[in-house]
C-alpha cells in the first residue's frame, strides 16, 4: 500500500468516525513527511466527495520536522472541535 493509499483510507475511516456527529465546516489536514502534495489531493478529494456541501479544507505539508512521518485530521463546525485523529504513515511505507 502506498502512502497515498493510505492516507485516502485514513481519511475515509476519519470521516465515518464524524458522521455520528454532523457535517463539519472545516476539515483541517496536516501531513508531516514526503509525497505531501500526492496525500493532500487525496485527502482533498476525499472530503469533497463525501457531504452534499462539502466543507471548507486547510491542507497543511510539514517538510521539515522531526517527528515521525503522520497525517492529523481535525474537523470542525461553528467552530467546535467535532473529531481529531493522527495517523501513522512510517507504517504505510510498503
Amino acid at each position: 500500500m502506498t502512502k497515498t493509499d493510505f492516507v485516502r483510507d485514513a481519511t475515509l475511516r476519519f470521516a465515518r468516525d464524524l458522521r455520528t456527529g454532523g457535517a463539519p465546516d472545516l476539515i483541517r489536514a496536516q501531513l508531516r513527511g514526503a509525497e505531501g502534495i500526492d496525500c493532500l489531493c487525496a485527502v482533498e478529494a476525499v472530503i469533497a466527495g463525501l457531504w452534499p456541501t462539502p466543507p471548507a479544507k486547510e491542507l497543511i505539508w510539514l517538510t521539515q520536522t522531526a517527528a515521525p512521518d503522520a497525517l492529523e485530521l481535525q474537523a470542525f463546525a461553528a467552530g467546535e472541535l467535532l473529531g481529531a485523529a493522527t495517523y501513522d504513515l512510517v507504517a504505510a511505507d510498503v
